[in-house]
């Protein structure tokens, strides 16, 4: 059975998480979530009767199971969403979350994180010089982000580099809330998104070590399906998240 979401939040920080997920709750009978972190690190609490937190970090992913109460805990900056499936999701292998009791280093924090990356700012900011120089000359999606951008395309540059560093480098530069700037752009299909992605896979490729672009693409595509549900939901084409409860 192919292992794909029925449906993806959007992507939370510290300040949008909802308190929802900040208490106790669980998903209905016969729904499963998987939890993803992007960036930053935070505390994922089963509420087993042990109570003993897992500190998630930066690409690590958590399933959580039908029916099952836990909590989420905010511990700094950090970029999440959650994913709902009908069936048992095959996670890809990524980190492996352990007891926050059990580490001596945490990896949630930004230094251990780092040590796993030949990435830098300045990596950063030609992965997004490049890639915004291929969206404008694209025959489908230039004329939409010159539009939406008109010009203040050197602002638009500066928010992605602090965008992207947050996210992959756990700087914690980026305080916006990109969904609710993507939710009014209807117009946007499935192809766009395909394209996007098509062109930040041949950036990161070009410029980056295979498990940097890798990583990139794993980022890439969490938020790309975010926003997709979004905008959906702005069409009335889904219905809206479901109650707190529920989540």
């Amino acid at each position: 059975m192919a292992s794909k979401p029925y449906r993806t939040t959007m992507i939370f920080n510290e300040e949008t998480l909802p308190a929802a997920l900040r208490r106790t709750h669980s998903t209905k009978s016969g729904v499963w979530g998987v939890l993803r972190v992007i960036a930053g690190s935070l505390r994922y609490v089963v509420e087993d009767g042990s109570g003993v937190p897992v500190l998630l970090a930066s690409g690590d992913t958590v399933v959580i199971l039908p029916q099952q109460p836990h909590h989420v805990e905010v511990t700094g900056s950090m970029q999440m969403l959650v994913e709902f499936y009908d069936h048992h999701p095959v996670v890809r292998p990524g980190h492996e979350p352990a007891e926050e009791a059990d580490r001596t280093e945490p990896s949630g924090t930004r230094a251990a994180y780092l040590k796993e990356r030949q990435l830098d700012e300045a990596t950063v900011v030609r992965v997004v010089d490049t890639f915004y120089g291929r969206i404008r000359r694209d025959a489908l999606l230039g004329e939409i982000f010159d539009r939406m951008i008109g010009d203040h395309w050197d602002r638009h540059l500066q928010t992605m580099y602090d965008f992207w560093s947050s996210v992959m480098l756990m700087s914690g530069r980026y305080k916006g809330t990109p969904m609710q700037k993507h939710v009014s752009m209807t117009q946007l299909t499935e192809a766009h998104f395909v394209r996007w992605l098509e062109l930040f896979e041949l950036t990161v490729t070009e410029l980056c070590v295979e498990t940097d672009a890798r990583l990139f693409m794993e980022k890439a595509q969490m938020i790309a399906r975010s926003f997709q549900y979004g905008i959906q939901v702005a069409r009335g084409e889904l219905p809206p998240r479901i109650s707190a409860r529920a989540v």
